[in-house]
């Protein structure tokens, strides 16, 4: 908010929805924002999220580690229900997932971009060797040899340098073939997080009720209001 609008922002409304929710409250709370003038939480209160951390174990575990493709990540998410429409999964999906490649094809691309390096290095050995054996006795030709490839010189030995001069080209930048990725895994791991879950959602109806700003929340069902 300080980069974007410095030291006068305007009223701002803070909206977050499940964990995002969580955090616009804490914020809230806080009273770290002086020009807040409102709160909307979607879909996320504490005494449903609390009972909730009890089975998220068993929901991550059952959670697919790799998907194929990005298309079948969607339908999966649609068959399951986690996402009740097409269009929003198409949306909401690609973006949790990231391109996943296999150890083998990592390995590749290294030696691939090593030997690149190393014949790169050749090629500017024998080019600076190739550039040594052009005469110094003419500026014009010397510039010519170096600078514009598109007039051939005849060198002090009698070797015509330019297009046709073997060395005195640089090598064709070829770049390594593209490795292609063996799938799509979840781009952040929460199993990891599993330390943090409760302290994310604890105390996050009084920080709610105390706010000090209007605040809304919507819920999808009334079944998840607490």
């Amino acid at each position: 908010v300080q980069v974007m609008y410095g030291d006068d922002p305007p009223p701002l409304v803070l909206m977050g929805h499940s964990m995002g929710g969580a955090l616009a409250v804490r914020v809230a709370h806080s009273h770290s924002l002086p020009s807040l003038s409102g709160l909307i939480v979607v879909d996320v209160v504490e005494g449903t999220a609390m009972d909730a951390l009890s089975a998220m174990q068993s929901f991550l575990r059952s959670q697919p580690r790799m998907f194929p493709s990005l298309p079948s990540a969607i339908e999966w998410a649609c068959r399951t229900g986690q996402i009740r429409n097409v269009e929003s999964a198409r949306i909401s999906m690609p973006p949790r997932l990231s391109p996943a490649v296999s150890a083998a094809a990592a390995t590749q691309s290294e030696s691939t971009d090593e030997q690149t390096a190393a014949g790169e290095r050749v090629a500017g050995q024998q080019s600076s060797a190739a550039l040594k054996g052009i005469s110094e006795d003419s500026a014009d030709n010397k510039e010519a040899a170096c600078g514009d490839k598109s007039s051939p010189t005849t060198t002090a030995t009698g070797a015509t340098s330019g297009a046709s001069s073997e060395g005195s080209m640089p090598p064709p930048d070829i770049p390594p073939p593209a490795v292609q990725p063996s799938g799509f895994a979840w781009r952040i791991d929460l199993t990891r997080t599993e330390r943090h879950w409760e302290g994310w959602f604890k105390g996050l109806s009084s920080y709610f009720l105390d706010s000090g700003v209007p605040s809304f929340l919507l819920l999808a069902g009334v079944d998840r209001l607490d």
